[in-house]
């Protein structure tokens, strides 16, 4: 059975339930993997084995309760009834997610196909972005005055941030990174104070993403919100910082969210086996 959703309509859906644009943007990084066209009880399974995650789960949920509810053909609706998403029971599994190290963020910069998507996935990076936040930032969120002064000190972006735009933060850039952010805004035609500095949607940065990550075959499963957590990995890891030093940087509320985030590497749990003996 023939089934089309339009992405902009589920979307305004989402908004109207009163979801966080957090959740519409992670809810709508499924959408682009879902085929609805092939749905059936096979391929709605074969999506929960790749997909096995309360995300996924809930963005089920919501397309068939969109399909119940708007105007679609009765025999749809009775087709959309039939399928039940399986209920999680038993112990859940403790899943380590994939991230990146800085040098594996460097070479997946480089598979990009243009200046603005190198760019996005260093500061995306360098500053622990969620999507939303990358996607929402403007040219003179960067502090450019002091920084065209003072060329030899690293640089920093003032963020807002949370679901009602109340909370700020700011991170940091590295010298090299201000640079090249410096003249990309400089040269680049169309780009002003009032509009974002990338001009991009996050379903589309994802699928530049998958396609980058395609090509470089990591043999790791990424994604967008995988730079985030790869930031979180490099400042602990790297760079020696605790989990409340992380925490304030990334913007989280609860130390319990970090602690999720931060994967200490086998090699840093050898090295420091070693140094014991």
């Amino acid at each position: 059975m023939q089934i089309e959703i339009d992405k902009e309509r589920f979307s305004e859906w989402l908004e109207v339930k009163g979801l966080s644009k957090q959740s519409i943007e992670k809810y709508l990084e499924y959408f682009e993997r879902f085929n609805i066209q092939q749905l059936s009880h096979e391929y709605m399974i074969s999506f929960l084995k790749r997909y096995n995650n309360s995300i996924s789960r809930a963005f089920l949920s919501n397309v068939f309760t969109y399909i119940r509810t708007a105007d679609y053909p009765k025999e749809v609706k009775v087709h959309i009834a039939d399928f039940v998403i399986p209920k999680v029971t038993g112990r859940k599994k403790r899943i380590i997610p994939d991230v990146l190290s800085k040098e594996e963020v460097h070479e997946l910069s480089k598979a990009m196909n243009n200046r603005r998507n190198t760019l996005m996935v260093l500061v995306q990076f360098y500053g622990g972005l969620r999507v939303s936040e990358l996607c929402g930032i403007h040219p003179w969120d960067f502090n450019w005055r002091y920084w065209v002064a003072h060329p030899s000190d690293n640089g920093k972006l003032k963020l807002t941030y949370g679901v009602k735009g109340n909370k700020q933060r700011i991170v940091f850039m590295p010298r090299f990174l201000m640079k090249i952010l410096y003249q990309y805004i400089r040269t680049t035609p169309g780009i002003n104070k009032n509009n974002p500095l990338f001009k991009i949607k996050a379903n589309t940065y994802l699928k530049i993403i998958y396609e980058a990550s395609d090509k470089l075959q990591f043999n790791k499963h990424i994604k967008t919100h995988t730079i985030r957590h790869s930031c979180a990995n490099w400042l602990g890891d790297d760079l020696g910082w605790d989990a409340f030093e992380i925490m304030e940087y990334l913007g989280h509320e609860d130390i319990a969210t970090t602690k999720m985030y931060r994967q200490v590497s086998k090699k840093k749990l050898k090295e420091k086996f070693d140094e014991a003996f």
